[in-house]
């Protein structure tokens, strides 16, 4: 239980009073401990050297350079976001194979952290492009794929709703009832299997931005392989 949960169950008040219970009871710092000194910072405060984007394929070390002339930016910004990228397009496709029965993904994680003004968004755009020109082509195809998988699944609940009340309007004396009803029993549970099993494709993304983590999940989950960038 939160700090929420125990407001919503005993109110304001009593919530008060057993902060201050709470805060009369507790043991006082040892005098040793200074509470307003804070550590020494974990950074070295020496400005790092830039990466060697010039390792990088002939091909993307123009990219990069390039960029960060146009964008009069470091050359940082430019190389860790086209890694990024490229992580992303070759998600699914490669794995690497570190040793016998050990594989792993082709992922990465990277994450800049510049001030404002330093031209991270236009970047992000100019690198991403490509996958979202990619992106816009397959979620196209795949909008078909779903509405046609939705019309179907649509058919399947208006058949079985009508095979119900077909069942529960059966004629108890009617000569052949039970027959009837097993029959239509029958049908009605093969087509709520049906139902359950039944998968409406979700549209594809490959990568997302300005999402809550809660939202990000629910993406995950749709997408094939749980993968998104």
């Amino acid at each position: 239980m939160d700090i929420n949960d125990l407001f919503m169950e005993v109110g304001k008040g009593e919530l008060k009073n057993r902060i201050k219970k709470e805060q009369k009871n507790r043991e006082p710092f040892p005098e040793e401990f200074d509470v307003y000194e804070w550590p020494d910072p974990l950074t070295d405060p020496k400005t790092p050297s830039e990466l060697p984007f010039e390792l990088f394929p002939s091909w993307l070390a123009d990219m990069v350079e390039n960029l960060s002339d146009f964008l009069q930016a470091p050359t940082d910004l430019p190389t860790i976001f086209s890694l990024g990228v490229l992580a992303t397009s070759v998600q699914g496709k490669f794995e690497v194979k570190v040793k016998p029965g050990f594989k792993v993904p082709v992922s990465l994680y990277v994450m800049l952290i510049l001030k404002p003004g330093n031209r991270k968004s236009p970047a992000v755009s100019k690198l991403t492009a490509p996958i979202e020109e990619y992106q816009e082509e397959i979620q196209e195809h795949a909008e078909e794929r779903k509405k046609k998988a939705e019309d179907r699944l649509e058919i399947l609940e208006e058949k079985m709703k009508q095979k119900k009340k077909t069942l529960a309007n059966l004629d108890k004396d009617a000569d052949d009832f039970e027959g009837q009803k097993r029959s239509l029993q029958q049908k009605v549970d093969e087509l709520r299997e049906e139902i359950e099993n039944f998968h409406v494709p979700a549209i594809p993304r490959l990568w997302a931005s300005d999402i809550t983590p809660q939202k990000l999940v629910e993406m995950l989950a749709e997408q094939p392989g749980n993968r998104l960038s």
